[in-house]
């Protein structure tokens, strides 16, 4: 069997990160500005909570409201100031990153379907291998039948030559170039996004001497369908590139 199925296979959804990595900032935040409103000097706020809830009263609440209100003040510009220096240059450092990355990945698909029809039809309309990019055209263009029960796939491996594998191998080896950059270059270590892209990459690895012979050409073309097709050996076929679904998730 091969060892790359189970590797795709297993990431079945990815989430994003950024909600989980912000969401205690913006708590923080909204708490802090919350109990400057209620520390205010003016007790607008403070008189308004007493009117719906239960109060606490204390003589020495002068001194109480100021050393709150200070200290949500700080963490309120704090906050704002992370988002500047630090989150902000860091958001579109990522979306650099993932617009290369997106960029590259469509090439590289892009590229091996027109090797893959190139070696099927031998000639193709040169609009063809863009309708082919989403997941459900790719998948009922080459399960077609044509003849003898031969799909378009089976001749894609049934006629495969090394001028085409080569091809594919070297597009396999750029985006594997480019997967590492990001894994090296964006800062998604906490997130899902992260463990597919090395699986992903180990997953090419597999593939990098993979040759003419049959056992060879099987476990190859196994991974592009599974890439390009959708496949899931646990939950099918899948409704999305998952992918693009990863890229989305930088």
């Amino acid at each position: 069997m091969n060892k790359a199925s189970p590797i795709l296979g297993m990431w079945i959804r990815v989430r994003s990160c950024a909600a989980v990595l912000g969401a205690p900032l913006i708590t923080l935040a909204l708490v802090s500005l919350a109990m400057m409103f209620l520390a205010n000097e003016d007790p607008f706020a403070r008189d308004a909570l007493c009117r719906v809830a239960r109060c606490f009263y204390s003589d020495a609440a002068l001194g109480w409201n100021k050393l709150l209100y200070d200290l949500s003040y700080g963490c309120v510009i704090s906050v704002v100031f992370y988002w500047i220096l630090v989150r902000l240059p860091e958001h579109r450092k990522r979306q650099r990153i993932k617009k290369s990355f997106e960029s590259q990945y469509r090439a590289f698909k892009l590229a091996c379907i027109e090797n893959f029809l190139a070696v099927a039809d031998g000639s193709f309309d040169s609009r063809l291998p863009e309708k082919l990019q989403p997941i459900d055209e790719f998948r009922r263009y080459f399960k077609q039948n044509v003849g003898d029960g031969r799909s378009r796939w089976d001749e894609v491996a049934n006629k495969m030559s090394s001028y085409y594998m080569d091809s594919t191998l070297n597009r396999m080896s750029i985006l594997q170039q480019e997967i590492s950059f990001v894994m090296h270059n964006a800062d998604i270590s906490e997130c899902e996004a992260f463990d597919f892209l090395k699986h992903l990459s180990q997953a090419m690895q597999m593939q990098r001497n993979a040759m003419l012979d049959s056992e060879s050409m099987r476990s190859f073309l196994r991974f592009f369908w599974q890439l390009f097709a959708g496949w899931d050996w646990v939950e099918g076929y899948r409704a999305r590139d998952i992918v693009e679904e990863m890229i989305e998730a930088i």
